[in-house]
């Protein structure tokens, strides 16, 4: 048997295994987005009228809305934390891995459970946020889940926590990569220690800084697990991402065929920052 038969013995058994969880849920999808589903009653073929409910959804777009927020909330402060840790971290020689695996801790932990955590210390009842603020400040307690100028940045501030650790693995790698000699050629050419940042570090790191931006955007677009778990959307509707409002049709309201709209418009978003991000990474290159 020659070597390219044995090699898809191997490989058959995963790309059937790729159609069966992918594929046909997908084409599936597409499929059920044609019908209608009463809740009392046989589905029926509805054509387009379920893409048509999309121009005329308001809290679609209100959850389009928090989506976008919440990403312009988190994404800098993360990229801008991560990116002080990793240079940070780049500098220290003694106990590095030690330190690495220590701030890793919160981007291994499943999301869920990060939800819990930050819910506990958001109460405003007994969650040790307001009690040390109130020690400490001799602040009030303030409404971190229940009013909605706070609710929207409790999220972020989980969502920072956890995935801050995440980005500043990818930064430190591109750090590291970096040829000590060129920061050597920098300082004989008499640059001080933030022109060697400016002109050395930051342009080599532009396609590690690409890479960190790119994979956070796609899960900021996605984002459930905190909503869900934090403020359930709330209060009202003003927590209500994308994700959690195609999960509310879906398995709430038990518009199947409308939710598998939604959620081919969460993957059209996803495909076009994943292209506008690779065409921007080319350009770089």
């Amino acid at each position: 048997m020659s070597r390219k038969r044995i090699a898809w013995l191997f490989v058959l058994p995963a790309l059937a295994l790729l159609l069966f969880v992918v594929a046909f849920p997908l084409a599936y999808a597409v499929y059920t987005s044609f019908f209608s589903w009463p809740p009392f009653g046989e589905p029926f073929f509805a054509g387009f009228a379920n893409y048509q409910k999309i121009a005329f959804d308001t809290r679609f777009l209100a959850s389009l809305g928090v989506t976008f927020k919440l990403l312009v909330m988190a994404l800098p402060v993360e990229f801008t934390l991560g990116l002080a840790f990793a240079l940070a971290l780049g500098k220290v020689k003694r106990f590095r891995g030690l330190l690495f695996s220590y701030l890793l801790i919160p981007c291994m932990l499943a999301p869920i459970a990060t939800g819990i955590v930050w819910f506990t210390l958001f109460s405003t009842r007994y969650g040790a946020i307001n009690g040390l603020l109130g020690k400490i400040f001799n602040v009030e307690a303030i409404p971190w889940l229940t009013s909605p100028n706070w609710a929207l940045l409790s999220i972020a501030i989980a969502d920072i926590w956890e995935w801050t650790p995440f980005v500043m693995a990818i930064m430190l790698a591109g750090i590291l990569a970096i040829p000590q000699e060129l920061y050597e050629a920098a300082k004989v050419d008499g640059a001080s220690s933030a022109q060697a940042f400016v002109w050395v570090t930051l342009p080599l790191l532009r396609m590690a800084a690409l890479v960190a931006v790119l994979i956070r955007t796609i899960d900021l677009i996605r984002i459930f697990e905190l909503p869900y778990v934090i403020t359930q959307g709330g209060p009202g509707n003003t927590t209500e991402v994308l994700s959690f409002y195609i999960y509310r049709v879906g398995f709430k309201f038990w518009e199947m065929p409308y939710a598998a709209v939604l959620s081919f418009v969460m993957l059209g978003s996803i495909i076009g920052v994943v292209t506008f991000y690779v065409r921007t990474i080319k350009s770089a290159g």
